[in-house]
């Protein structure tokens, strides 16, 4: 059966696709994020990334770059990677950047290009192909991998085969701990890691979840003591790691009554961190000596789960604030660099088209209207004989008629 398409269904479906794409990318495209500081070219970001397929791995692109560099060519969306700069106008790239404004070159070398950048995920290292991927994905709020949740262990065996509801916030697969429990989560590789030794200092307190020692799930209302089958209590317990403190808090050595008469202002804070949860420090501590084999593997893993308002849960006290420095990404949520709005959302292509034309200078405005008055001749042309006969234009007889416009500008024949 033929398809059959009249001008009015032409244009009509032309406005739907022009929305689709407004919706997809309701912003400017008319900068790349090297430019995006003129006080610091090439400033480093946390931006989203694309890793462009065709033109090869181990190099990231900018939201703009993706879209006038490289429209046209396989793209994969690996989402915010921090202290990023776009590698488009820089030498990784063999093609000019067509949006960096200044003739300049700078080099990223802060850039890290983890497994991401050659389509490998998880812990499991799979190359990612989005229309075979069955599986919810989480982004480790450290190294900003992207982990399967079967491989997090996530997934509640004893559920197997059932789903919650597709309209509920939770909806799919039955997991250990639903996706509305938990707001971040830090991966078990990067928990391990000597670089998170705070961090880990939480595991199995108020608001930091390690799965294999959580039995029951954190209800809402709840002071998150519930979600915690660990001992934990309020009232400071004198335990090994009260050393910790020690050696980081200096505490005033005074009298009983001299200690009355330290002024306010020179009073240090006291440090508030939590009682260690031994269990959790023990399991992590195994972990350490014995890491969980590579995923897919039932095997414990050190994966920490954080729980809405886990970062209110900080000692704030100098030091510990000095500890949390280092990584501020733990006590503040990061600022993400995202494109300007497009402002002209509802014009159509051909009216921005008569737009752009406009700011053209005369003699290439000329040659545009000149280009526009040839195509104009081609379509009355490929028309006339529809007409004389009264047959139908088909979507077929369009896609060929330009199929052969595109072959006559690429031949050079200027008569199309």
């Amino acid at each position: 059966m033929t398809s059959i398409t009249t001008a009015e269904d032409y244009i009509r479906e032309q406005e739907i696709l022009e929305a689709e794409a407004r919706e997809l990318l309701p912003f400017k495209a008319d900068l790349c994020t090297q430019d995006y500081d003129k006080n610091e070219i090439g400033k480093p970001l946390r931006q989203a990334i694309y890793l462009c397929k065709t033109c090869g791995l181990d190099k990231g692109v900018c939201v703009g770059c993706s879209i006038i560099c490289h429209g046209d060519h396989d793209l994969l969306e690996l989402f915010p990677k921090r202290g990023f700069v776009c590698d488009c106008p820089t030498s990784r790239f063999s093609k000019e950047c067509s949006l960096k404004k200044l003739k300049a070159t700078y080099d990223s070398h802060p850039n890290h290009y983890n497994h991401n950048f050659q389509r490998r995920f998880c812990a499991c290292d799979q190359i990612y192909e989005p229309a075979e991927c069955d599986q919810e994905m989480y982004q480790c709020l450290s190294c900003e991998d992207w982990f399967h949740e079967g491989c997090l262990n996530l997934r509640d065996k004893n559920q197997e085969g059932r789903v919650n509801d597709e309209n509920s916030e939770d909806a799919g697969p039955v997991l250990r701990l639903p996706r509305s429990k938990f707001d971040a989560f830090v991966c078990s590789e990067c928990v391990l890691s000597p670089d998170l030794e705070h961090l880990r200092r939480y595991a199995g307190t108020p608001s930091f979840v390690l799965l294999e020692s959580m039995k029951s799930l954190p209800q809402e209302g709840d002071d998150d003591e519930s979600a915690i089958p660990l001992k934990f209590s309020n009232k400071r317990e004198h335990s090994e790691d009260d050393d910790y403190e020690e050696n980081d808090v200096k505490r005033a050595k005074t009298g009983e009554n001299e200690s009355q008469s330290v002024p306010q202002e020179e009073t240090i804070q006291a440090c508030k961190v939590p009682a260690i949860n031994e269990e959790s420090q023990q399991f992590l501590s195994n972990l350490s000596q014995n890491p969980p084999p590579k995923p897919p593997s039932e095997a414990p893993r050190a994966d920490m789960f954080m729980l809405h308002g886990w970062r209110d849960k900080w000692c704030k006290c100098e030091n510990c604030m000095t500890k949390l420095s280092k990584h501020p990404w733990l006590f503040a949520e990061e600022a993400t660099y995202e494109p300007q709005e497009e402002d002209q959302e509802e014009k159509t292509l051909l009216q921005l088209g008569a737009e752009a034309l406009n700011t053209l200078p005369r003699e290439k405005a000329l040659d545009g209207l000149k280009a526009y008055e040839k195509m104009s001749s081609s379509v009355k042309d490929f028309l006339k004989p529809f007409a004389d006969t009264g047959k139908t234009v088909e979507a077929a007889d369009i896609n060929n008629f330009f199929s052969e416009q595109q072959q006559k500008l690429k031949n050079g024949d200027n008569q199309a």
